[in-house]
């Protein structure tokens, strides 16, 4: 609703979880209990270059392969996206 609302130009997300997100800010400014840190995803970007059929056919070569390592090790994928762009996104959960 916010990004509605305001229409920003630009909008960013963190992988990372904290215990009071909206009061986070620079460390001299804002109290400690505002800036706990309880955990964060792991993300891997993978991204081919320059931008083709067949650099972005490697690049879902290289997320097949990643995911094979991650059910390998008993890491957690918790999604897998298009990046939009010149590869994929795979976002693990660290345990």
């Amino acid at each position: 609703m916010w990004l509605i609302r305001y229409r920003p130009y630009d909008g960013y997300y963190s992988t990372s979880c904290w215990l009071v997100p909206e009061n986070l800010g620079r460390r001299e400014r804002t109290p400690v209990s505002d800036n706990i840190f309880l955990s964060s995803d792991i993300v891997f970007d993978i991204d081919r270059s320059p931008f083709s059929f067949f650099t972005l056919d490697q690049a879902r070569e290289d997320a097949l392969n990643l995911l094979d390592f991650c059910h390998d090790h008993n890491l957690p994928v918790k999604y897998i996206a298009f990046s939009g762009s010149k590869g994929f996104h795979i976002v693990c959960r660290d345990r």
